[in-house]
């Protein structure tokens, strides 16, 4: 274990808020407190620093901001063979350090060869247990920048432990991103585990599928299989689209598929309704989607209103199909009250043109009486009528 009682970090608690190494002009120091006086120290960096350089050494994991004045000394007085002892002998420690995870980076950083190789073998050996930790997850990331061996961190059979949890799901996808040769093998792990749906909707799996399908094609079959499932979860939507997104051809065609399917369902979910957006978006036919005598009960829902209005914005062939049966239902009025039926009664009137804009128009001014409704006082403008 690391000896709290030789390496303790030095702490600066002046009453006057700053932190402050050397003296005043007057050789005393200005916080009254007990200190050296100026010819025991010197001037690195430009700051005032102690002459013991392992008092600074352990001052630096407080204090990360003045870390860089270290460096001039690394290779002064057998300084950097001291740095990358403790750095060494303390690894795991010092990486789970709020800023000791920072003199680890500058460490790997600025010693060479043979030094260097050594530092990393240790934080790779410690790789899994890092991984996991809020500060040393930043450590092995940077290893893994840097170009270390996949081989030497250890984590085969461990990806679908980290890609689910907090910090060690940011690792696996920079595994992902600089690793091209372990990409095959992190896939087949992530997906060889039962219940591989289960990861699409892990708040934290799921950023990990999302990058393994920006690197790979790997996860249609499972996402076709559990379509309205997934969608319908809060981080499964997100992954959904990213599977539009990234996917092509034929592959992509039976996933749009599966998705129009059940796409009335969707429509109605606070999260699937964001997946059938993103199809009508990215040019999906209008009959696939099935809306056909739905149009009045999605119009007036609080999800399913919103892909009626892009619906309206997307497909022109079908406006006039759309105001057909908005306008031809008993009680029209309800729809112009509604307080998410009058923002589709907006979008139609914004994008309709000709005989089927008049007929809107016509509708909707046989309610004048209406206007002093709040949901109504839009439509009812002389402005959007005269649009």
């Amino acid at each position: 274990m690391w000896s709290l009682d030789e390496w303790t970090p030095v702490r600066n608690d002046h009453s006057t808020g700053k932190e402050r190494y050397g003296l005043d002009p007057k050789g005393t120091r200005a916080d009254g407190m007990n200190g050296p006086t100026r010819k025991q120290t010197r001037s690195v960096a430009g700051y005032d620093a102690p002459v013991n350089k392992k008092e600074a050494f352990n001052l630096e994991l407080t204090t990360p901001r003045k870390l860089k004045m270290l460096l001039p000394w690394w290779r002064e007085e057998g300084f950097g063979l001291f740095v990358l002892e403790v750095a060494t002998k303390y690894c795991a420690e010092i990486a789970a350090h709020r800023h000791g995870c920072c003199v680890l980076q500058c460490c790997v950083a600025n010693i060479v060869a043979l030094q260097r190789d050594r530092l990393v073998d240790e934080i790779s050996r410690n790789a899994l247990q890092l991984s996991q930790d809020s500060f040393g997850n930043y450590v092995v990331q940077y290893i893994i920048v840097q170009n270390v061996p996949a081989g030497k961190l250890q984590f085969r059979m461990h990806y679908v432990k980290l890609a689910t949890q907090k910090f060690s799901s940011h690792v696996v996808e920079k595994c992902l991103k600089h690793y091209p040769e372990s990409r095959a093998e992190i896939v087949c792990e992530l997906t060889s585990v039962p219940n591989f749906e289960y990861r699409l909707k892990d708040p934290f799996g799921n950023y990990v599928i999302q990058t393994a399908l920006c690197k790979t094609k790997f996860v249609l079959e499972v996402a076709t299989k559990y379509c309205a499932e997934i969608a319908a979860h809060r981080h499964g939507c997100c992954v959904l689209q990213c599977c539009v997104a990234n996917i092509v051809a034929l592959q992509r065609d039976r996933l749009v598929d599966e998705i129009s399917r059940n796409a009335l369902q969707l429509s109605q979910d606070s999260f699937g309704n964001y997946v059938v957006q993103y199809i009508i978006v990215q040019n999906v036919p209008a009959g696939k989607l099935q809306f056909r005598m739905h149009y009045v009960k999605l119009a007036t829902q609080k999800f399913s209103s919103h892909v009626v209005e892009k619906c309206l914005k997307h497909y022109p062939e079908s406006r006039a199909e759309i105001v057909c049966e908005l306008t031809s239902v008993p009680n029209f009025e309800y729809r112009l009250k509604d307080p998410f039926g009058n923002y589709v009664i907006q979008t139609a009137l914004c994008k309709t043109k000709g005989c089927v804009h008049a007929k809107l128009v016509e509708q909707v001014s046989r309610y004048g009486i209406l206007k002093s409704n709040p949901y109504c006082m839009k439509i009812l403008s002389k402005g959007v009528l005269k649009k």
